[in-house]
């Protein structure tokens, strides 16, 4: 059910889209729900529906070329995302 959901707006906005997707920062390693590529910063921008995992590295997904959004992507509706992605902006 989850994927299929990912998987939804992967198709219908042509987006690339890293799910789940895992990052090194400093010595350890964060696991999020997605990453997508192309919108809000140069390498993306990092989700997760948890702000406890993104606070506290949110300063280094920045200084790294990323950009963070915390909201459960998974149950993110496909009609809805437009205004989502329009917020975050295409990076180029």
């Amino acid at each position: 059910m989850m994927r299929d959901s990912i998987q939804k707006i992967r198709e219908h906005y042509q987006l690339e889209i890293d799910a789940p997707f895992s990052l090194l920062v400093g010595n350890e390693t964060y696991s999020f729900q997605a990453l997508i590529k192309g919108y809000g910063a140069k390498l993306g921008t990092v989700i997760d529906e948890d702000w406890q995992k993104i606070q506290p590295i949110s300063r280094e997904l920045i200084s790294m070329g990323y950009a963070y959004s915390c909201f459960d992507i998974y149950d993110s509706c496909t009609d809805d995302f437009q205004d989502i992605l329009n917020d975050w902006g295409v990076y180029k």
